[in-house]
C-alpha cells in the first residue's frame, strides 16, 4: 500500500457514514427538532412592531434547508382568543411548505414542558405561519398571569418557548461542503 493508502480509505469510511444519514426518506423518517428560544423579558433586544423575534433556527426537508423563526407578542393580539399567548411560527422562506409543529411553553419553576399548542397543518405561500397560542388560566390576551413569578413561566426574568418540528437528517451535500478532510 502506498502512502496514500490510509488516506484513501479514511475517505471512504467518511462517505460511508455520510451516505447512510443521506438516504431516500419516506414521511414516517422524519424526526423531530425542538427548538428552544429564551427570551430575556427585561431587554426585549429583538422587539420588532410589538413582538419579540428569536434568533433563525434551521429544518431540513428532504435536501431543502427551511429556515424559521418564532414571533412572541408579549402585550398579546386582538386576532386570537383571550385566553391565548401570541406565539407564531414564521417560515422565513417565501416557497410554499407543509409541516406539522408543536409550540411549547416550558414552566421552569416545575422544569418540565407545561402549555402546548399542537397545530393541524401550517401549509403557507408566503412564507408566515398560523398564530397559535396557549389556553389557560394563567395567560390572557395581552397576557397577564404568566408573568407573575408564582407560576414558574418568568425564572430569573426568562421566559422559555420552544418549537417541535419534524426535520430530515442533514443531506450529504452540505456535510461534503463542511468536511475539512474532503476537500
Amino acid at each position: 500500500m502506498n502512502r496514500t493508502g490510509p488516506l484513501v480509505v479514511l475517505m471512504l469510511g467518511c462517505l460511508a457514514v455520510l451516505t447512510a444519514d443521506a438516504r431516500e426518506l419516506t414521511a414516517g423518517d422524519s424526526r423531530a427538532l425542538t427548538h428552544v428560544w429564551e427570551l430575556n423579558l427585561n431587554e426585549y433586544p429583538r422587539q420588532i412592531d410589538g413582538r419579540l423575534v428569536s434568533p433563525d433556527f434551521t429544518t431540513w426537508n428532504r435536501n431543502v434547508e427551511e429556515t424559521w423563526r418564532l414571533w412572541f407578542k408579549p402585550h398579546g393580539s386582538t386576532g386570537i382568543p383571550t385566553e391565548c399567548l401570541a406565539v407564531y411560527l414564521y417560515h422565513v422562506k417565501e416557497h410554499p411548505v407543509t409541516t406539522d409543529f408543536t409550540i411549547i411553553l416550558f414552566n421552569q419553576g416545575f422544569g418540565k414542558e407545561y402549555a402546548k399548542h399542537q397545530s393541524g397543518t401550517l401549509y403557507n405561500t408566503n412564507g408566515y405561519g398560523s398564530g397559535p397560542c396557549f389556553p389557560g388560566y394563567s395567560a390572557n390576551s395581552p397576557p397577564n398571569g404568566i408573568y407573575n413569578p408564582k407560576y414558574g413561566f418568568v425564572a430569573n426574568g426568562k421566559l422559555k418557548i420552544g418549537v417541535r418540528i419534524p426535520s430530515d437528517p442533514i443531506p450529504i451535500k452540505p456535510m461534503i461542503d463542511q468536511c475539512e478532510l474532503c476537500v
